[in-house]
């Protein structure tokens, strides 16, 4: 799925959204194929914003790493989302 353009986008759309046990799940498998998404464009792309090679030096710097993006993105998306609307002297 993650050799080619649109299966590439979905799965890192799914990784994005996913729980960091789910994302560490992803990570496993992926990694039992480097060579193979090396070796592809798209699968490079998904390599590098997954960051699947910290993941396969150092799997808990990589847990670490992902759990404190996970946790900005969760605190920014809770501002986001308190979206007021507007209020307009009349």
């Amino acid at each position: 799925i993650a050799l080619n353009v649109f299966g590439s986008r979905v799965l890192e759309s799914m990784f994005a959204a996913s729980e960091i046990k789910r994302k560490q799940a992803i990570a496993k498998e992926l990694v039992q194929s480097e060579r193979l998404l090396n070796d592809s464009p798209y699968g490079r792309i998904v390599w590098n914003n997954c960051k699947l090679q910290l993941f396969l030096n150092s799997e808990d710097e990589w847990l670490a790493q992902t759990s404190q993006n996970t946790k900005r993105k969760q605190m920014f998306q809770d501002i986001l989302e308190t979206n007021t609307e507007p209020t307009y002297a009349q």
